[in-house]
């Protein structure tokens, strides 16, 4: 996110008004992965006025995320917009094995222990 707080604060407010359901994923995505408390407030001011269906999964997606910040502002998020019929799902992610943990899976025919990487970079180019 290159660009600055007040930038991303008018975005949030912007998208408020974008009747789309990309532009209320969009805020979602801004409620959990802005640093910012302001941007963050923004964009849940925001998805007060859509329907739950259409973000709820991209909050819930966030607890999958490493960063244990990211989980954090995914349950404030749930707390701030009421949402109570979610609770299923919380159960879900309690049982779920810590997202900063190796996993071992089977791919084509072999175990294969991989740890999930936030961000992968190329340095040599």
């Amino acid at each position: 996110m290159p660009e600055s707080e007040a930038f991303r604060v008018g975005l949030a407010k912007n998208l408020a008004t974008v009747p789309h359901i990309d532009a209320t994923r969009a805020l979602a995505r801004l409620a959990i992965f802005s640093p910012e408390e302001s941007v963050r407030s923004a964009a849940i001011d925001g998805l007060k006025t859509r329907r739950e269906k259409d973000y709820t999964d991209v909050l819930m997606e966030g607890f999958r995320y490493p960063l244990p910040a990211v989980s954090k502002r995914v349950a404030e998020a749930l707390v701030k917009l009421e949402q109570k019929d979610v609770v299923a799902k919380l159960i879900e992610v309690l049982e779920s094995p810590d997202p900063r943990l190796p996993v071992t899976e089977k791919r084509d025919g072999k175990d294969v222990t991989f740890v999930r990487e936030m961000v992968r970079v190329n340095h040599h180019r």
